[in-house]
């Protein structure tokens, strides 16, 4: 009889467990989703590769959209994708640019070299201004033979907003 009271008592207490477990998740599920704030401004983004780009010639190519090339997305939209030939060490600029949001901003790039700079480490410049104002500069590079890939983040404050330590 005591080993009867004991499974149930088990029983109750890890299903009961599990159900408020549950039920808690869908009322943090529920909650209500507010959309990111834009960041006011103005912000551009420069860009600039120390190889030539081009489209990948055994990519993928569906419709008028090849792989390869220079593709840059913020928040994982395209704000820059570039196919054509672009030289070497000129620097592009994308104003203004949209979709930055105050708080965590991520950026991904992916560029592929041409033929002729593919044996080489290549490199890629990436920039954000504020107006005049520097917020972010790096640089990305690849071994000899691989495309850049590479994904940054940068804190976008609300206007107003003091840094603080450690932050």
């Amino acid at each position: 009889m005591l080993r009867l009271v004991a499974v149930i008592l088990i029983w109750v207490v890890l299903v009961g467990g599990l159900s408020l477990f549950v039920n808690r998740e869908r009322n943090e599920a529920a909650a209500v989703y507010a959309p990111p704030k834009q960041a006011a401004g103005d912000y551009w983004l420069e860009v600039t590769p120390t190889f030539s780009v081009t489209s990948d010639p055994f990519g993928l190519q569906v419709g008028d959209e090849s792989s390869g090339g220079l593709v840059i997305r913020l928040q994982n939209r395209e704000v820059l994708r570039i196919y054509d030939d672009l030289q070497e060490g000129l620097p592009i600029e994308v104003k203004p640019l949209e979709r930055l949001v105050v708080g965590e901003n991520e950026f991904f790039i992916k560029a592929q070299p041409a033929e002729a700079d593919i044996a080489n480490a290549n490199a890629l410049r990436l920039r954000l201004f504020h107006g005049t104002d520097l917020l972010l500069d790096e640089t990305f590079w690849s071994e000899p033979s691989n495309p850049i890939i590479a994904t940054t983040r940068i804190r976008i404050a609300e206007p107003g907003d003091t840094p603080r330590d450690g932050s």
